[in-house]
Order: C-alpha cells, then sequence, then structure tokens
C-alpha cells in the first residue's frame, strides 16, 4: 500500500500529460511575420487534437506518435491592430497582443549583445551607447516588439513591448535596426529576436552539418584525439588559475599560456554549433524575414582562424538557410570598426577584408562598414545607433527594394591596369568624393615583387584612377589595408568605402 501511494506521489509531480503546449518562442505581445506561411507547433499527448485560431484562420491538427504538433497559417497581411492567437486541446493556451508585420533574428557576440542603456547585470555594469539614457528615454514604440533569451545577464525574456524598461536591457543593434525598419516602413509592427552572447566564437554558433564541411574545422577536430591529454592539462592549470583568482591571491597569479597554435585550434574548434543548438534551433521554424549579424572578434587570435572565417561564415548562413528552409534568407552582418590594439587588434584589417570577401561571395548578404566613427582604442564602439542605422540600408534596400536608398559606402568591384595606371571599378559608386575635401588617402600599390607603396588617387567619372612614382607596372592594389592613414573616399550617400586588397590571402 505505501508502494503505491508513493507511486501516486510521484505521478502528481510530473507535469500532466494532457496539457498542450506552445514552443517557447510563442508568447504575449509577439510579432507575427507577415506574407509568409506561419508555423505554429508545439507538444501534446500524442493522439491530442488541437486547433489553432487566428484573425479568419482556423486549423486543427493531431498530436503525433512523438508528442509534436504543428499548423501553418496562411500568410497573412500586415496588421498593427493586436489579435489574440488561440491553442485549444484538452485545455486552451490564449496568447493576446498580437501583431503582424516584419520579424528579424540578431545574433552574435558582445557587440550584437551590447545594451541600450546603463544598466547592472550579472557580471558588472553595461555602460550602454553613447545618449544611452536619451535614447531609453525616448524608445516608445508599441509596435516594436522585443525577444531576449530566457535569463541571461538582465532576466530578459519573453516578448516585451517596446518602452524604456525593456529597452534599457535589449540589444542596441538590433533595436536601433528594427526602429529604422519601422520608420522608414511606415509604422509596420517589427519583431525583434536577439539572441547573443559576449565572447563567443563562430564555430558555437554554426549548425555542426556546415561546420564539418569546411576543410580548416575538420582537420582540426581530427587533430583533437591526438592532443587530448596537452588540452586536459591545460583546462586543469587555467581551472586553478581561476581558483586563485576567486580567492584574491596576491600577488595575482598569471594566466596559463595559450596552447600553441594548432592545439589551441583544437581546443577551440572543439565548440561545434552548442550555442546554435542552445539559442537558434528552439526558435526554428518560427517564420522571420531574415537574419543580422555581428560577430567575428573572438576569431581574430591567430591570423589562421581570421582567415578561416571566410569559409566558417558562409558555412553558418547555410546553415541558417537550411533550417529555415530558405536559400535566399537575407543575412545582413556587420564589418569590423577601428581597433588598435597592440596584439588584440593585429588581424583585424584583415578580418575585414575576408567579411568583405564574404559578402563578394555569398549572395542576398549585405555589410555594414563602421570604420569612419568608431573608437580605436574600445573594442565596444558606443556608436551602436550608426552601426543598426547602416544594416537597415541593407534591408531597406535589398529586402525591401526601396529604389532611392543606398545600402552602402563604395565597394570593390574589379580593377583594371593600364600601363603605370591602376582604375578600380567600385560598386554603389555614384558621387565619389572625399568627405573632407583632401587627397584620397588610403590606397597602396605593389608591382610584381609584391612590395606595396603609398599611392595618388583621383576620380575619373565613377572610378578611381591609382598611381605611384614607385611602381611603374602595378600588379596589386588595395584600399585601408596596410595604410594606417583614415581614409576619406565616400561617396553620394556620405557612406564610406570599404577596405580592400587585390592580394591572394592564402
Amino acid at each position: 500500500m505505501r508502494s503505491i501511494c508513493l507511486i501516486l506521489y510521484l505521478l502528481n509531480l510530473l507535469p500532466s500529460a494532457e496539457a498542450v503546449e506552445l514552443a517557447a518562442i510563442f508568447g504575449d505581445h509577439m510579432v507575427l511575420q507577415r506574407e509568409k506561411p506561419v508555423p505554429v507547433w508545439g507538444h501534446g499527448k500524442p493522439g491530442e487534437a488541437i486547433t489553432v485560431a487566428f484573425k479568419d484562420q482556423t486549423l486543427k491538427t493531431t498530436v503525433d506518435e512523438k508528442g509534436e504538433w504543428r499548423v501553418h497559417l496562411k500568410p497573412l497581411k500586415t496588421s498593427a491592430e493586436s489579435a489574440p492567437l488561440t491553442v485549444t486541446g484538452h485545455e486552451e493556451i490564449l496568447l493576446s497582443d498580437v501583431l503582424v508585420g516584419e520579424v528579424w533574428l540578431a545574433s552574435g557576440q558582445s557587440n550584437m549583445f551590447w545594451p541600450v542603456g546603463p544598466i547592472e547585470g550579472k557580471r558588472g555594469t553595461w555602460p550602454g551607447v553613447e545618449n544611452g539614457e536619451r535614447e531609453v528615454a525616448a524608445s516608445g514604440f508599441p509596435r516594436i516588439r522585443l525577444n531576449s533569451q530566457v535569463d541571461h545577464e538582465f532576466g530578459i525574456d519573453g516578448w516585451k513591448r517596446c518602452e524604456p524598461d525593456s529597452v534599457r536591457g535589449f540589444s542596441a543593434v538590433a533595436y536601433f535596426f528594427g526602429r529604422e525598419l519601422h520608420r522608414e516602413l511606415e509604422g509596420v509592427p517589427i519583431g525583434l529576436i536577439a539572441r547573443s552572447f559576449g565572447g563567443t566564437s563562430l564555430q558555437a554558433w554554426t549548425p555542426k552539418p556546415e561546420l564539418l564541411e569546411v576543410p580548416f574545422v575538420r582537420k582540426h577536430v581530427e587533430l583533437y584525439p591526438k592532443v587530448k591529454p596537452r588540452i586536459l592539462e591545460w583546462n586543469q592549470r587555467f581551472r586553478e588559475y581561476r581558483a586563485e583568482i576567486k580567492k584574491g591571491t596576491t600577488p595575482r597569479p598569471k594566466r596559463p599560456d595559450f596552447l600553441p597554435e594548432e592545439i589551441e585550434l583544437a581546443k577551440r574548434l572543439l565548440a561545434q554549433g552548442n550555442l546554435h543548438t542552445r539559442f537558434i534551433e528552439p526558435i526554428s521554424p518560427f517564420a522571420i524575414r531574415g537574419f543580422i549579424w555581428y560577430q567575428g572578434e573572438t576569431q581574430t587570435l591567430f591570423e589562421s582562424l581570421t582567415l578561416a572565417m571566410e569559409d566558417m561564415l558562409p558555412a553558418l548562413i547555410k546553415g541558417r538557410r537550411r533550417l529555415w528552409e530558405d536559400e535566399s534568407m537575407p543575412f545582413y552582418f556587420v564589418q569590423f570598426p577601428l581597433y588598435n590594439h597592440p596584439t588584440k587588434g593585429t588581424h583585424w584589417p584583415l578580418a575585414r577584408e575576408v567579411l568583405r570577401r564574404v559578402h563578394e561571395r555569398v549572395p542576398n548578404t549585405g555589410m555594414a562598414v563602421t570604420y569612419d566613427f568608431s573608437d580605436a582604442g574600445n573594442v565596444h564602439p558606443p556608436e551602436k545607433q550608426e552601426v543598426g542605422r547602416r544594416l537597415a540600408l541593407w534591408a531597406l534596400a535589398e529586402t525591401y527594394q526601396r529604389e532611392e536608398v543606398v545600402p552602402s559606402g563604395p565597394l570593390f568591384e574589379r580593377v583594371e591596369y593600364d600601363g603605370p595606371r591602376a582604375i578600380v571599378h567600385f560598386r554603389h559608386a555614384r558621387g565619389l568624393k572625399s568627405n573632407d575635401g583632401e587627397p584620397f588617402r588610403g590606397f597602396q600599390l605593389a608591382g610584381a615583387n609584391g612590395t606595396f607603396h603609398e599611392a595618388k588617387a583621383v576620380i575619373e567619372e565613377d572610378r578611381i584612377v591609382v598611381i605611384s612614382p614607385g611602381v611603374p607596372v602595378p600588379k596589386e592594389v588595395r584600399f585601408f589595408f596596410g595604410s594606417s592613414d583614415l581614409p576619406n573616399l565616400i561617396n553620394a550617400a556620405e557612406l564610406p568605402a570599404s577596405p580592400f586588397t587585390t592580394e591572394a590571402l592564402r
């Protein structure tokens, strides 16, 4: 009898098998994507009849043998008028204040995570953005809705109306991107889903199947078993170091040196898709318009890892598009700002070029150039407003087909060599000019010996002609790749030209 009572007691602790559940991404105040089929899914008791109702649509399905169910609402029209969404099984779930508009997923590391306003988090005080308090105070946009990961840093979870309390700890880049869209799309509701984590790697955000297609990654994954003992030994020393730091030992202990490059890479590339699995997969296939991305600083520890980003970022893009079953889904990302740290900034010029080549190579991508306004001494530039605006320019021009919007400053297209002249052609080249009235800075030429010399550049129509007395027969041209002088080439939209080089990088 006591055994039976114990079993009944334990069964009462379990969740009801008849309680219908919605995927966690759904909630009050959310925005559903317009003009696309909208999946709605969740869990329940196998065989349970499910009814989903929203506006004039009512859909029915049955929970399958795995306890899963899904329906697809037909494409919805834009609606700034809130409406309920109901899911009915043995019980009813009622979601209120649901709008229909444009939904974007923002992800990356700390520069995407960086909050709008000064705020106290689990890891200390975050200073927010330039004029953060003013931005927070002016953030009342009831048709913009914000969704952050559950209990990460600031404890903001679920969907929130855009107002000072919710904006303060929300991704600044995502918010300013969404605010620009909301203004330019004349009040269309905007849903912003933010999934970011400071200091995280590209490999951690990339789906494992696509990541392992990259030869650089596969090489180091195969190396790992051979070097595992050394990695485990280092991990133990690092744990001891952290314990001493926590105790406040004086003098402060020295952090263990990095392992040799190949071993360090084998260790780091072991993080295959863990953040993708944790933060991105649970969202899919929630209907969205596209992605914005700000990450890569963590990839610049070694030159080889920086170069590998040219294959690894396309793998992430491919994986995201596979997950959402849309090979053309837009993916807009941020090219690195200035950062002149004597060691940590070493490979940033190379990273900017790698990101430019990713944009050049992968269709339906866009790249926000940011070196012209950033603080070279700050890995977290505070001018996130302009970062968000420049990402929004890509969305407005390419995704929303606003012909009057120029998405970018001049982007290298090709070069022709004519005797001593290198004739550089750009995309988005209308109205090429100097932003300060001074001669163009940042151009260099190299001949067959590969040695670069400072060069003079002048405008010919919508092209730039580059010459250098030290290079009578140029073979390579570059712009703000080896030069230390901040360049001044912009277009009629007042947007800066991207750095570039024609050199083979590997």
